[in-house]
């Protein structure tokens, strides 16, 4: 319970405010001119019991020259302050009924607006409801958050890489980076460029290779002779090229001189040879087999020089490279074929000992030729040549499925292949690995978010669905106390869209109007509610919220001037209200700038534990709370009235702060409290001008009052409008002569 406000410094219109009173009690009655700083005080109370300072520094005086300071004391010796732009600990709940709450939670001018309706939830749902809805709105806002961090990593990740938003943001982000990443993204350039070089790869010649007769095959020609060549024959033929001295190349030039030998004469001596032993020996020697044997010893010896030179080793393995290096850029090849300088060398050598060795065969066709030791230069001319073929052939059917495959339209997803692995090779740099780890846990989190909120969602929708009809009830019976003549119907939480708000219709006589909607041409909210409707449905809604409140013998409950423009007979109800709240609460707070409705809640109220003040404060912002008596200040309010219509009915001039409107609503309730003091006892204080009459004609003509009650009437009729305010400015002559009625009812009374 609040006990003192010690000291408000630089809040609202206050410089400085201190309490010159005695303790707050249970029951606190503050009577405060409008514009003294009531609602300042009611602010300040929400800020603290909201633990929200923006509401103090909203308010921060506009001359102020020092930092805001409050200072109060509570129930039991606490202390609550207010420095250093944030509140110390405040020992207590308050419940603050002022044009804040109104305007925030029920309705703000002539509508009601959306975020009436969200702030409207507790009051339908009480405190369980508000948890709940809180843990909502909680999720929400997080889930909010998350959206927007996503969206950031998402951005910095697809500018980055903008392969990433086609494939998908979070696939890209939750890829696995493979070890092979670096191999990965060379068989993609291979892809690329084989799509890039399809006709080129379909029109390309086959890989060659190097093909040359087999080892077996050439010793085999080495070993060849004929069989059926006599012995003598032969060994005549070699005696005579040996006694001749006739050379390596001697059975050519004796073959090519024996078949120009037509005539049975020498071709060099032009003798006649016919019955020569040693032509006989040629006869048998160079038959027909043996010109078969000696072209097949050419042919292999024509073979392995062509081998060697057309084109030689060198360049043929060098346009064989060539091959192989295109082949390399579009497609993968299992190995890679390759002859050093030393393995050419080597190759040559091969070669070279394979075409001496059938040299010394096609001078001696008939002879055996061996090898010998230069065949292990042989061997590895053909382990050199069998190793490469190998790999080429290995190669070759790469290169063919290349061919197969080739095709220019496989560009497009080749080259979206090959970006997104070097993306994803370039995600293991740290920056974008701290972004893609984010990213990820951001969406797991709002995954995992989206599910808890449906599960609050469902929670809070189960609980609204039994909680709001009983709320509605408490509202309209309320409502039916303060004599309204419209209730509140299809009232019901609404979980659609990012935040929960509450809807309800005003029901007139069967006629619904849903609050929020307003159309120009048809009934609307702002045009069904009278100001006094509007204040009676926000109190209303009020004081169920604060009745249902678990915790209210413990909390402390504020109104600020809680009857605007209503009738008396709310204001009556009004105060009764707040006498019954304030035996539930463990403190009542009420301000009001009208003396008669804090007298009309003191009067009926236990003396012990209600306390009455005055709040003031200067032009220069020096304010105080001081003792008050609400008698006086009738006392005092009536003599003023009086004064403010005789000036008017004597000169037609408003007095000095007064207007014609402020004399119009003044004769009202000074008729009323005139004919309360004329005739003590005799009416009561919620008795209204309109009874008195009636009582007055009851009376008939002994009433001293009687010849006055027509004149009465007509003051009833002419300030009915006004009695609450806002009714129009009022002709100047009528309001002249509806004062001097008046003046001439009380006389010098």
């Amino acid at each position: 319970m609040l006990k003192k406000i010690d000291l408000i410094e630089e809040v609202g219109r206050f410089r400085t405010l201190t309490q010159k009173a005695p303790h707050l009690s249970k029951l606190a009655l503050i009577y405060a001119r409008n514009g003294y700083g009531k609602s300042t005080v009611c602010a300040i109370l929400r800020s603290a019991t909201n633990n929200d300072p923006t509401i103090v520094r909203a308010r921060r005086r506009i001359q102020a020259n020092k930092p805001s300071r409050i200072q109060t004391t509570w129930a039991g010796g606490s202390a609550s302050t207010f420095s250093s732009d944030k509140w110390s600990a405040w020992p207590g709940k308050v419940h603050v009924f002022d044009q804040d709450y109104v305007s925030q939670n029920v309705f703000i001018g002539e509508s009601v607006t959306r975020e009436n309706k969200r702030s409207l939830l507790p009051v339908v749902l009480g405190e369980a409801g508000v948890a709940l809805a809180q843990k909502v709105s909680d999720l929400d806002k997080e889930q909010r958050g998350l959206e927007q961090d996503e969206k950031t990593y998402s951005n910095l990740i697809s500018a980055k890489f903008p392969v990433a938003s086609s494939v998908g943001v979070l696939k890209f982000c939750s890829a696995e980076i493979p070890e092979d990443i670096d191999a990965r993204i060379v068989s993609a350039q291979k892809e690329l460029e084989l799509a890039r070089q399809a006709t080129a790869v379909t029109e390309r010649r086959e890989l060659p290779s190097l093909r040359i007769l087999s080892l077996t095959e050439i010793e085999a020609m080495l070993q060849r002779t004929i069989d059926d060549v006599a012995a003598d024959a032969v060994t005549h033929v070699k005696d005579h090229i040996e006694k001749h001295k006739l050379g390596p190349n001697s059975q050519q030039w004796l073959k090519y001189g024996f078949d120009h030998n037509k005539e049975e004469t020498c071709p060099y001596c032009d003798q006649d040879v016919t019955g020569l032993k040693i032509i006989d020996a040629y006869k048998a020697y160079f038959s027909e087999s043996y010109t078969t044997l000696n072209a097949e010893c050419e042919a292999v010896l024509v073979a392995l020089k062509s081998f060697k030179a057309n084109p030689n080793i060198s360049d043929r393995w060098a346009q064989l490279n060539r091959e192989l290096d295109f082949w390399k850029t579009v497609c993968e090849l299992p190995v890679e074929p390759s002859l050093s300088s030393e393995e050419l060398e080597e190759i040559e050598s091969g070669v070279d000992v394979l075409i001496d060795t059938m040299v010394q065969k096609t001078s001696n066709p008939l002879g055996v030729v061996s090898l010998g030791e230069s065949r292990v230069v042989a061997e590895k001319l053909y382990q050199l040549i069998d190793s490469l073929n190998g790999e080429l052939a290995q190669c070759a059917a790469a290169i063919q499925l290349a061919r197969t495959s080739a095709s220019a339209s496989n560009l497009q997803e080749a080259d979206r292949k090959l970006q997104y692995l070097k993306a994803l090779k370039g995600r293991g740099d740290a920056e974008v690995a701290d972004w893609a780890t984010k990213y990820v846990a951001v969406t797991e989190r709002k995954a995992a978010l989206e599910t808890e909120k449906k599960a609050e969602q469902k929670k809070l929708r189960e609980y609204a669905e039994s909680t709001v009809g009983s709320r509605q009830k408490d509202i309209n019976n309320l409502l039916s106390n303060f004599g309204a003549n419209f209730s509140v119907v299809d009232t019901k939480a609404n979980f659609k869209g990012r935040e929960p708000n509450a809807e309800f219709a005003i029901e007139i006589s069967k006629y619904k109007v849903i609050a929020g909607e307003k159309k120009a041409d048809e009934p609307s909210f702002g045009t069904v509610l009278s100001s006094g409707d509007k204040t009676t449905l926000a109190l209303a809604f009020f004081l169920s919220q604060v009745l249902a409140d678990a915790d209210l013998a413990s909390s402390v409950v504020v109104f600020d001037d809680p009857f605007n423009s209503q009738d008396l007979n709310r204001q009556f109800e009004t105060t009764s209200q707040i006498r019954a709240l304030s035996e539930k609460a463990a403190q009542t707070i009420v301000f009001s700038h009208d003396p008669r409705f804090l007298f009309m809640i003191e009067k009926d109220s236990d003396s012990a534990t209600t306390c009455t003040l005055q709040l003031r404060c200067t032009i220069e912002g020096d304010g105080s709370l001081t003792q008050w008596k609400s008698s006086d200040t009738l006392k005092a309010l009536y003599v003023r009235q009086s004064e403010i219509i005789r000036e008017y009915a004597t000169h037609g001039k408003p007095l000095k702060g007064e207007s014609e409107n402020s004399v119009l609503q003044a004769i009202r309730p000074f008729l009323e409290d005139y004919i309360r003091a004329r005739f003590p006892g005799r009416f009561g204080d919620k008795a209204m001008l309109a009874e008195m009459i009636e009582a007055i004609t009851d009376a008939g003509s002994d009433d001293p009052l009687y010849t006055s009650v027509s004149d009465l009437t007509s003051l009833n009729e002419y300030t009915r409008p006004n009695m609450h305010g806002g009714g129009t400015t009022p002709d100047e002559d009528a309001l002249r002569a509806q004062c001097r009625k008046v003046v001439g009812i009380i006389g010098a009374y």
